[in-house]
């Protein structure tokens, strides 16, 4: 089943409810009301393990400083809580996630319900990247903007195009949808509670998410994966199999996309891409951080306390309980102007491009359309900054990057998926 198809058949649905059957399905098919996850799956507690992956001195680095120093350590696979709710070792026995085929289709309430959560970002341009100081004329502000402070040499402004519609998780995955689709909770903050980001999440075990989460609602797998290794040294044909406490998540794999040309042509969940995250996270802003009610958006130092990332997200500064800099749970600072929350802070969260040293250069006149990032790489790239690093981290504009198979405690993950303008209206 395709998200196309469900979207027809919610189309004939409305056509035969009654005003008050109708009233009743737009409310459960409120995809765009703001609001956090709310799920009754049990995670786990009592974590004690402390995480050997050890960071350079500002976490997960800027791409000019050469990576993660945390790549080295392969993750830490002690500090997973033990979640395998599946009665046999091997995690999601039911899935396979490898992107080869599809799964059971799901009617529309069921789908209806796993997008309430979501948020409709619609097609647009914008200026992704950060002022130098030097800033083209249609930029806002003007050639008289100021350079960004904390900003990297890879923010270099360029003008985006994406042509296409997508719906983007409201929050960040939590500990308890992460444990309802894969049956494993990774997390060293397991402690935090359920309704706090999953952490300690490898991109390659995103993705292995994303494809688990689209074979749950019956839409096809974005990506295809082989050659995958668990951290425990186990060589497997099915990610599943590595998804558990005593497997570790998966260390090694190849990731290409599923038998499509383009990660925008996919139908089910996936990673967002680096430019679809900037988008999202802006909200038709230009300021270091998004705006709200008690924030203007703009960093007042690099390192310290900024009154307007306060509002918005956790970093550094505000997020310690009992000395300890840790994740909190989602939705609990104000949203952007799209109804997003916790873009900047809590967490760090994979994107799907690889990184590149500087953006490719686009202008007004020709935008770069539908960006995906190079084709291969070392490094994928992270975003939004976290709980346990300094303000200028958090900005819009700042690219963490860290290798595929490591994992850390602040980082974790949302997830997007394309849809087409005539759909959205309908479930708007």
């Amino acid at each position: 089943m395709t998200i196309r198809n469900f979207q027809d058949g919610f189309r004939n649905v409305i056509g035969i409810c009654t005003t008050m059957m109708l009233s009743a399905v737009l409310l459960l098919c409120g995809c765009y009301q703001h609001h956090p996850l709310h799920r009754d799956t049990p995670g786990d507690t009592g974590q004690t393990e402390s995480d050997t992956g050890a960071e350079n001195s500002d976490g997960d680095s800027d791409s000019d400083s050469g990576g993660d120093s945390d790549s080295d350590s392969g993750g830490d696979s002690d500090s997973d809580s033990d979640e395998d709710s599946d009665s046999d070792s091997g995690g999601d026995s039911d899935s396979d996630s490898g992107g080869d085929g599809n799964s059971n289709e799901m009617d529309s309430d069921v789908m209806a319900e796993a997008f309430q959560d979501w948020v409709r970002v619609p097609a647009g341009t914008f200026w992704m990247g950060t002022p130098d100081g030097a800033c083209p004329e249609e930029y806002p502000g003007g050639s008289n903007c100021v350079a960004e402070p904390g900003r990297d040499a890879d923010e270099n402004l360029h003008f985006v195009e994406l042509t296409n519609s997508y719906l983007i998780m409201a929050t960040e995955v939590t500990q308890a949808l992460f444990v309802d689709v894969v049956g494993w909770n990774p997390s060293y903050f397991s402690d935090c509670g359920h309704e706090c980001p999953v952490n300690d999440i490898r991109w390659n075990d995103a993705v292995v998410f994303a494809n688990a989460y689209s074979e749950r609602l019956g839409l096809p797998a974005c990506y295809h994966l082989a050659d995958m290794e668990c951290q425990s040294g186990t060589h497997v044909t099915k990610p599943s199999d590595c998804m558990n406490r005593s497997a570790g998540g998966v260390f090694e794999m190849t990731a290409s996309l599923n038998n499509i040309d383009s990660i925008y042509e996919c139908e089910g969940v996936r990673l967002p891409t680096e430019a679809e995250w900037e988008y999202a996270a802006r909200a038709n802003s230009y300021t270091a951080f998004h705006p709200s009610a008690n924030s203007d958006g703009e960093i007042t130092q690099p390192i310290g306390q900024n009154e307007s990332l306060d509002a918005i997200g956790w970093y550094e500064f505000n997020s310690a309980m009992d000395g300890v800099k840790t994740p909190h749970p989602v939705a609990t600072l104000a949203p952007n102007a799209f109804g997003i929350y916790d873009m900047s802070g809590n967490t760090y969260e994979w994107v799907w491009d690889w990184h590149s040293s500087t953006y490719p250069r686009s202008g007004i006149n020709e935008p770069l359309v539908n960006p995906e990032g190079p084709q291969t790489g070392t490094y994928r790239v992270l975003r939004g900054g976290a709980m346990d690093h300094p303000a200028f981290h958090a900005r819009s504009g700042h690219r963490g990057i860290g290798w595929a198979r490591d994992r850390s405690s602040h980082r974790g993950f949302r997830l997007a998926i394309t849809v087409d303008d005539d759909a959205s209206a309908v479930l708007e």
